[in-house]
């Protein structure tokens, strides 16, 4: 199953509001016209979404054991 995620340290929330409806969304966007005209008429029905999951710059400093603990 796919799994999305993406980095707001270099990114908005619209962005990532836009990869959800291009890949969710069943018709009447444009976004998902786009999908459509790309190739796939059927949303693809993404359930797994990571927002800002950066352990290093933009989520912070962290070392590997600061991050596994």
């Amino acid at each position: 199953e796919p799994y999305l995620a993406a980095n707001l340290g270099s990114e908005t929330p619209a962005y990532m509001r836009d990869w959800v409806e291009y890949c969710n969304q069943d018709r009447g966007s444009a976004l998902a016209h786009e999908r459509a005209a790309n190739g796939s008429d059927e949303p693809f029905g993404v359930t797994l979404w990571g927002v800002g999951n950066e352990p290093w710059g933009a989520g912070g400093q962290m070392g590997p054991e600061h991050y596994a603990a």
